[in-house]
């Protein structure tokens, strides 16, 4: 008997779905895609308000070094926010930096360690309950 087209992609996808059941059972699937957000989205809000915070020291700084050279008078000068100095600028920078990237280490060595521990461990039964929803409440597992 030979195997038509059609018969031929109905057997791969059959096989590929038996495939997939293999990760139905990992219990923490949820888990490693807040890591991947962790080493993703944090630290690049993090770069991006290191990125502004640094644009606006120097803006603050480029202004106040035209004023101490004479180029520019004190009242001329425009301020992004009256009340905060330069320094107040790149703390935030600084701040927002340090931020972005130990939220990147913490997760790139989770994203690393997690798929060791998950094909040692990842298969065990689930001795508790780890994610509400209706199944649970009810006490159902």
């Amino acid at each position: 008997m030979e195997m038509t087209f059609d018969d031929g992609l109905a057997f791969l996808s059959d096989q590929a779905l038996e495939r997939l059941k293999i990760f139905e059972s990992l219990r923490d699937g949820h888990d490693y895609f807040d890591e991947v957000v962790g080493a993703t989205a944090i630290p690049l809000m993090s770069l991006a308000v290191a990125t502004i915070a640094t644009a606006a020291a120097i803006w603050e700084g480029a202004q106040d070094l035209a004023i101490h050279t004479g180029f520019m008078k004190a009242k001329d000068k425009v301020s992004l926010d009256k009340d905060l100095q330069t320094s107040h600028y790149l703390l935030t920078a600084g701040a927002a930096f340090l931020l972005a990237a130990a939220s990147f280490l913490k997760s790139a060595i989770s994203l690393i360690s997690r798929p060791v521990v998950t094909a040692i461990q990842g298969f065990d039964k689930q001795d508790e309950v780890r994610f509400c929803n209706q199944n649970a409440m009810l006490g159902n597992k």
